[in-house]
């Protein structure tokens, strides 16, 4: 790689790290092109992203962010989580993880305060952002169900009624 396409490299590393309010790091040594295919379309699903870059470059990129703490951790085969929802990124990395033990996640960086491995599995077992919508949705829509339910009784106990009269 020439050093101009390092630079764009570099440039585009660094709009990663302004646009995304969270980053997640792990290792991947002993992961196949197939398996980290397979973790970047999971991941576009979500509005995630997943690079795979050169620990030197990512440490140039992340310079002068809210992320340069994450500096410490890119050391060996490095593997970056982009994502503006952090509970979607822990998810996709969690799940991940389990069925590719060679996966190894190491750290995080959100609301500028860094996260380890642990409350990276903590935050996964929380509902996503879409996961609490479907749950107001259904709150909001119950009392109404009930409503139409109450006003119904009345209606079908009288047919009931009519009916058992009918064959009386």
């Amino acid at each position: 790689m020439n050093i101009r396409e390092k630079k764009i490299l570099v440039e585009n590393l660094q709009s990663e790290f302004k646009n995304n309010s969270i980053i997640l790091v792990a290792h991947y040594a002993g992961l196949n092109v197939s398996q980290i295919n397979d973790l970047r379309s999971s991941a576009k699903e979500h509005d995630v992203t997943v690079k795979v870059v050169k620990n030197s470059l990512a440490k140039i990129a992340v310079e002068g962010t809210e992320f340069s703490d994450l500096k410490s951790e890119l050391v060996g085969p490095s593997l970056l989580i982009f994502a503006s929802d952090i509970v979607a990124a822990a998810k996709i990395m969690v799940d991940f993880a389990k069925k590719n033990e060679e996966l190894v996640i190491k750290a995080g960086s959100y609301n500028k305060s860094n996260i380890d491995k642990e409350e990276i599995i903590n935050i996964s077992k929380m509902p996503t952002l879409d996961e609490i919508r479907a749950k107001l949705i259904s709150l909001v829509n119950s009392p109404a169900t009930k409503i139409a339910c109450v006003l119904k009784a009345p209606a079908t106990n009288c047919v009931g009624v009519i009916d058992a009269y009918a064959n009386k």
